[in-house]
């Protein structure tokens, strides 16, 4: 009997993650038929189906879904592995994943890309932006190693008419004559030129965020992160 492969369980962790075959597959970076082939022989292989036959959309069994559940654990721990051997070096190297809110992205990234690729010649930085609960989640399931600009968050529903997660946006609403919004300072060069809007700063005392940095806790990478942290907060 062949064993489970941990190719195999990358390619179920993505479709259970899609529930697309399609998906899943260009995820994967290989074709539908191959992602499908190496299901179906998983499945030979636990003698046991994984997927609902001929659902729409596409369900998992009941022992797919536990099946998920410890396969997931298995590929953080080799996830792990590979990170506490990199730990183990003094620089950092290899593919580092970042999370940024939309508010700071623009504004920071350019020169912050230019700074720690001169800085860490090693390190392939690959950066993700969306708000500040995905960057939580995504850092809590592994899929990011730590999140740049996580602010504290509030649940509490806006109260005014329109709402957007891009600031480029509303600040062109604005010089539209709609309305008016509130713009961190960090952004003004860049939104300035592009929409003819009238600034005016608050009177102390001035609201303020802190923007910082987060990783998991137990991350064998921790020593590299706060390397890097001080490197972006150092003043220009």
């Amino acid at each position: 009997m062949k064993n489970i492969t941990l190719k195999q369980l990358r390619y179920f962790e993505a479709l259970a993650r899609h529930r697309h075959f399609g998906r899943a597959a260009a995820d994967c970076a290989i074709s539908q038929p191959a992602l499908s082939m190496q299901i179906k022989e998983l499945e030979e292989l636990l003698g046991s189906p994984l997927l609902e036959k001929n659902a729409r959309p596409l369900r998992l069994t009941a022992f797919g879904e536990e099946f998920s559940n410890q396969s997931s654990d298995i590929l953080r721990a080799v996830k792990g592995l590979g990170e506490f051997a990199q730990a183990a070096r003094s620089r950092p190297i290899g593919t580092l994943r970042i999370g940024v809110i939309p508010t700071v992205a623009p504004y920071v990234l350019p020169t912050m890309i230019k700074d720690l690729a001169a800085h860490f010649p090693d390190l392939e930085i690959k950066f993700k932006e969306t708000v500040t609960a995905n960057l939580i989640q995504d850092i809590i399931e592994g899929s990011l190693d730590k999140a740049l600009a996580f602010c504290k968050a509030t649940s509490a529903q806006p109260r005014d008419l329109m709402s957007g997660s891009s600031l480029s946006t509303l600040v062109q609403m604005v010089s539209a004559g709609i309305g008016v919004t509130l713009i961190p300072e960090m952004a003004l060069a860049v939104e300035q030129r592009s929409a003819s809007v009238s600034v005016s700063p608050f009177d102390p005392p001035r609201p303020s965020r802190t923007i910082g940095m987060i990783w998991r806790k137990r991350n064998p990478l921790k020593d590299h992160f706060e390397q890097i942290s001080k490197f972006i907060r150092k003043p220009a």
